[in-house]
């Protein structure tokens, strides 16, 4: 969601596979445009919730992110790297498809 020019509200989710239990992350992030289309970078508020055996934990932390995206028509396919940082911190590759809704 464009907040300006280069500057968008990127909000995500991610459902995670593990072992047992489940891992969700929840991310309200800013996603800046560099003047080098099509790289971005990127980073804001992510929460990762665990759950398994009746009970759940919040654990909130940051997260800084960086990709390439396409930027022609209203699907976006695009590889991106992030980096989560909380108790434990990770880095993670993902790749998708992005979808305008405006």
């Amino acid at each position: 969601m464009p907040v300006g020019r280069r500057v968008e509200l990127y909000p995500s989710f991610d459902y995670y596979l593990v072992d047992s239990g489940s891992l969700l992350g929840f991310s309200a992030d800013l996603k800046f445009w560099t003047p080098r289309d099509p790289l971005y970078l990127g980073g804001g508020l992510n929460v990762l919730r665990t759950g398994g055996g009746g009970t759940s934990n919040n654990d909130t932390g940051f997260d800084l992110f960086a990709g390439l995206e396409t930027r022609y028509g209203v699907s976006h396919p695009y590889i991106e790297i992030r980096g989560l940082f909380h108790d434990g911190s990770s880095l993670q590759g993902a790749f998708g498809i992005n979808i305008t809704l405006h």
